[in-house]
């Protein structure tokens, strides 16, 4: 289905694909997932999904961690190791306009590291998506 699944989403993994698919969620979800990826990485994820009165309200988690990385110097010698990881913290919202048509939005704090050093950032918000 390759690219296929923002069409097909509508449980509480929506928050990651297409916010606008979290109006379809009529009851409580919680959502995981955790794979071990290839040299040590893992990939983690948990969403939540709570429907109210006016759409549904929902939030998620994502972390990405490797093993620890063996630094080198500019002549390829050995320097001792270091981590990397990457956090991501998405909550959503999202309603229905019409019985076939939703709207949503996310807004999502982006967190990497690596070695001593770390960043984080809040992405300027994507335009509403229709579902």
């Amino acid at each position: 289905m390759g690219g296929a699944y923002p069409a097909v989403a509508d449980d509480a993994n929506a928050i990651a694909w297409n916010p606008a698919a979290l109006a379809a969620v009529s009851k409580r979800e919680l959502g995981a997932t955790h794979t071990e990826l290839t040299s040590d990485t893992r990939f983690d994820f948990i969403s939540y999904a709570h429907p109210l009165k006016y759409g549904v309200l929902a939030a998620a988690g994502t972390y990405l961690s490797q093993a620890r990385i063996q630094g080198r110097d500019v002549n390829g010698a050995p320097t001792g190791g270091y981590t990397a990881a990457d956090q991501a913290a998405t909550f959503g919202f999202a309603s229905k306009v019409l019985p076939d048509l939703g709207l949503g939005a996310n807004v999502k704090y982006i967190r990497s590291s690596i070695a001593a050093q770390s960043c984080a950032s809040v992405p300027p918000a994507p335009p509403l998506t229709e579902r």
